[in-house]
């Protein structure tokens, strides 16, 4: 493959990988599709796995059951005795005075969710996925060759805008192509 073939499938890999890979919203979505609730988190790939599981459990402490009504049947469907959430009343700590619907119904909510997670699962996919986060952060920058691709017209004119690059083009393309198979998996 000649130099500029190279650029411009590197020039594509990199635009797919820009459109069509985002492992940080994939995490999210996935944590949101195994515990079915509105965990609200900012995923950050950068964090390590215990911070991101720090970051979780705010996030869980932030989930509120309100309006009365909303409570009722939250507990009609989850605790109809009430023995569950008033047992974890106690364990946190509350007295009978404090107690409300929303209260019981949240901190039964939360615990629900809790119960739910598979924190080993989450740390298979929070890895799997920070690695893709790593590699294309780690990817080499082409600089200004991504727009200068398209008026380049021949071989030469592509080597000297890349004769002092400390990647090649195969290194490039290579870690670019791997981005986008490890995804597919």
């Amino acid at each position: 493959m000649d130099t500029l073939n190279k650029l411009n499938k590197i020039y594509n890999n990199i635009e797919k990988i820009e459109e069509d890979i985002n492992p940080e919203s994939d995490l999210h979505s996935h944590l949101l599709e195994i515990t079915d609730s509105e965990i609200d988190i900012d995923v950050d790939l950068g964090y390590s796995f215990d911070t991101f599981c720090d970051n979780i459990n705010e996030a869980i402490d932030q989930i509120e059951v309100i309006y009365y009504s909303n409570a009722i049947e939250f507990l009609r469907e989850n605790d109809t005795s009430l023995t569950d959430s008033m047992e974890l009343a106690h364990e946190y700590g509350f007295q009978a005075k404090d107690l409300n619907s929303e209260l019981l119904a949240t901190i039964l909510k939360q615990k629900l969710i809790r119960d739910d997670l598979d924190y080993s699962e989450i740390k298979e996919r929070f890895e799997f996925y920070q690695e893709i986060y790593n590699k294309i952060e780690n990817l080499p920058s082409l600089g200004d060759v991504e727009g200068d691709i398209v008026s380049i017209e021949d071989d030469k004119e592509c080597e000297s805008l890349i004769e002092d690059a400390y990647f090649t083009l195969d290194d490039i393309l290579e870690l670019t192509e791997e981005v986008i198979n490890d995804y597919k998996d």
